[in-house]
């Protein structure tokens, strides 16, 4: 349920330096019916956000970035049938660091490097 990549917390617009602040929702819901009228759903989402508190040049084309983030997610459902009914409930949210390092001055090009804290 919880991920961290470099693209989860890009957004750019053309022409204008990327935001220090960031905030992505994501979530789904599924249904499905089976065999024997089985029934199953299932529910998910997840907010995770955060910002960079520090950038600095690597004195060449890149830069260095070092940031807070913090998650939270849930996800629930069941699946039940003629004979028999199952249901499940997770909670989750997770805290912390992350540093960057993007080794061309538009972090939509380039290499970089993520290293979740």
């Amino acid at each position: 349920m919880h991920k961290h990549t470099l693209r989860d917390r890009q957004w750019q617009v053309p022409g204008q330096e990327d935001s220090y602040t960031w905030l992505r929702m994501d979530g789904s819901m599924v249904q499905h019916d089976g065999v024997d009228n089985q029934e199953t759903e299932d529910r998910r989402w997840v907010l995770h956000g955060g910002s960079d508190i520090a950038r600095f040049s690597d004195g060449h084309d890149g830069s260095i970035r070092v940031g807070l983030m913090a998650q939270y997610g849930t996800s629930s459902g069941n699946s039940e049938d003629e004979v028999s009914r199952s249901s499940h409930s997770v909670k989750g949210y997770s805290a912390g660091s992350y540093s960057t390092w993007l080794g061309h001055h538009d972090p939509q090009t380039g290499p970089y490097i993520v290293i979740p804290g």
